[in-house]
């Protein structure tokens, strides 16, 4: 969250505010009653962007990991940037940066991983702020649907971008997962 986060005016937004969101994503999908995931925040390098196998800059917070039932190791899963920028110039950026490359690979993968989809979660900073004051994701049900909308529609998105049937079947995967996640939460916040 670093220079696209600028407003026009050359001024940062408030970096607090974009921690706590990445921590609430981060928390959010720990909360998940998945055991084949994990969630790491980005390292420092992930997070400034890097050029990497012939790609461009890449700013991501969040790599969601997942247990591989074929190799039986942790790989990426998905790669996360959240925003709490509200100016509608900085979203369109950060749309277009994913449009540009709905796909990544991280350092730490192997050449035989299957490059992980690019997802981008917008939420309002006055969600996360009431997240921080009272951090229970059922009684902040906006902020989880924040949430779960950024990753389906990225992930809905990344699959039109790709003709790549491995990169497919991950983010059918990924959703698959997601849609039983969800109904899952929808189960806990009506209890």
């Amino acid at each position: 969250m670093h220079n696209i986060d600028r407003g026009k005016d050359g001024k940062s937004h408030n970096p607090e505010n974009g921690r706590a969101a990445e921590e609430t994503v981060i928390n959010f999908f720990s909360s998940l009653n998945d055991p084949d995931i994990r969630v790491r925040p980005a390292t420092p390098q992930e997070d400034s962007g890097y050029v990497g196998e012939g790609v461009g800059s890449k700013m991501i917070d969040v790599v969601v990991m997942q247990r591989d039932a074929e190799s039986r190791r942790e790989i990426p899963s998905m790669a996360i940037q959240v925003t709490t920028a509200q100016s509608q110039d900085i979203r369109l950026k950060k749309m277009e940066e994913m449009k540009n490359m709905p796909f990544m690979r991280l350092y730490d993968m192997k050449p035989q991983d299957t490059a992980v989809p690019r997802v981008v979660v917008f939420l309002d900073p006055g969600e996360v702020e009431k997240f921080q004051s009272d951090p229970s994701f059922e009684r902040n049900p906006k902020l989880v649907e924040q949430i779960f909308a950024g990753v389906e529609n990225s992930l809905a998105f990344d699959k039109l971008q790709t003709k790549n049937p491995k990169e497919q079947q991950r983010i059918d995967s990924l959703l698959a997962s997601l849609a039983i996640q969800k109904k899952d939460w929808q189960a806990r916040k009506s209890n």
